[in-house]
């Protein structure tokens, strides 16, 4: 860990984020975008894989998705402080890991997860102790919803946003109502305005974990992301640890990030299908639990 904070502390962290954001745009370029010819199910819409992973349309978005879910996260940090401390490692960390796996940033769904998890964060963090938080809750619901029409992927944004204005201490009998009316709103409309049908419902396609899948699957892929997903946990538990005397409002937000690392692990293990979708998601999880121990490292000496 010294000699990377002695690197961030002499080049400056803007430096190294952007350094770290441009590599991963080249790697992002170069990486070809293969015709996987997969299909994505969502409530009411099917996607081929293979429209989406064209080159080099989807190359350009996968880099514009990335440079914006960084600076969200910036911007993020630099309003709430949650990480009690003004920092780039969060995005530089987030940049390097996406730029493991190009091919699964430029797939699909893939890289607006991230994006749409710093959206969604404002109203979840806006709301604490504000029991009148009925928009928020309505809007962040249906931005999640509007999503899981296209990809049952989105889903796993349910737990961090629900949990997470719960903890807020926004959920009553009125936000309930309003989240479970953001979560109806998009596909009734949908079926309403006559862009979908009823026989257009898709049901989930899962591919548990399974000694079939992990002897198809190659062992440095599953090694790799078996290690990352086990690092960012691990790194949870011990930072949840480490503040627990810090302020209620600042472990809300945290919160928000911990409820994402673990749904985003457990939406892999229930569906391995999905790990290249998710894997930007692991990746900004990641981050943040990195950027977290840092900093409560820091603040110790």
């Amino acid at each position: 860990m010294k000699p990377l904070e002695s690197v961030i502390s002499r080049a400056g962290g803007t430096a190294v984020a952007v350094t770290a954001l441009a590599v991963m745009a080249t790697i992002l370029w170069l990486a070809p975008a293969a015709d996987t010819g997969l299909t994505r199910h969502g409530l009411l819409f099917t996607t081929r894989e293979h429209h989406i992973a064209a080159t080099p349309a989807a190359t350009v978005a996968a880099i514009t998705l990335a440079v914006a879910t960084a600076l969200m996260l910036l911007l993020l940090n630099k309003v709430y402080t949650f990480i009690r401390a003004v920092t780039n490692l969060q995005a530089t960390v987030m940049a390097v890991l996406i730029a493991a796996w190009p091919a699964a940033a430029v797939a699909g769904t893939a890289m607006e997860l991230p994006l749409l998890l710093t959206l969604v964060a404002i109203p979840v963090f806006e709301s604490y102790e504000r029991p009148a938080s009925q928009r928020r809750c309505l809007a962040a619901a249906a931005a999640v919803s509007t999503g899981c029409l296209f990809d049952y992927a989105y889903a796993v944004l349910l737990p961090p946003v629900i949990i997470g204005f719960i903890n807020a201490k926004a959920m009553n009998v009125k936000t309930g109502i309003a989240t479970a009316l953001g979560l109806l709103a998009p596909p009734w409309t949908a079926l309403a305005c006559g862009l979908a049908h009823l026989r257009d419902f898709n049901v989930p396609v899962i591919s548990p974990v399974s000694p079939d899948v992990l002897t198809t699957a190659p062992t440095v892929a599953i090694i790799a992301l078996a290690a990352l997903a086990a690092l960012t946990l691990t790194l949870m538990v011990t930072n949840v640890i480490a503040t627990e005397t810090n302020r209620l409002v600042l472990r809300v937000h945290n919160s928000f990030f911990h409820l994402t690392a673990v749904s985003v692990v457990a939406a892999m293990l229930i569906d391995t299908g999905s790990a290249a979708t998710l894997y930007p998601l692991l990746a900004t999880a990641a981050a943040h639990e990195i950027t977290q121990r840092f900093a409560v490292a820091t603040e110790k000496r």
